[in-house]
């Protein structure tokens, strides 16, 4: 039998198993991921036609200086930043915490991102899957 629940963060888990599962969806399109033995968080962003001064007011509320320096000389702005949500938030939900946290403390700038074209529209995915270790403390990576 196979029960699932929230976590205090009100993540979905499935109870006295070593499968973890994450879902997503954003504007139409959906993704889910599944692991055993291990951690796993998934993340979509559908492109939002954001005006370039909104963009630009959202990005220091997630982005740390490093990120947004990037951000600053991207060519796609728009791209770097739907991208760099979807690998906070996938790396949050892989870690089990809430998006509330501090997502400036997250140095996601290296990690990957893909983008999925369809219908005209655009979205950005990240998957980060982790393992706790022996010494109980966890290793993520995407």
């Amino acid at each position: 039998e196979i029960v699932i629940k929230r976590n205090e963060n009100g993540r979905p888990c499935v109870i006295n198993s070593d499968i973890d599962f994450s879902i997503s969806h954003s504007g139409g399109f959906v993704m889910c991921g599944a692991v055993k033995g291990g951690r796993i968080g998934c993340d979509i962003q559908a492109e939002k036609n954001f005006s370039s001064g909104k963009a630009d007011s959202l990005a220091p509320r997630f982005m740390n200086e490093k990120e947004l320096e990037l951000y600053g000389t991207a060519e796609d702005k728009s791209a770097f930043l739907f991208s760099a949500w979807a690998k906070k938030e996938a790396y949050i939900k892989c870690a089990g915490g809430s998006v509330w946290n501090d997502l400036r403390a997250l140095p996601c700038e290296k990690l990957p991102c893909r983008k999925i074209e369809r219908g005209g529209k655009r979205a950005f995915y990240a998957v980060c899957i982790g393992e706790e270790r022996a010494d109980k403390t966890a290793r993520y990576g995407f």
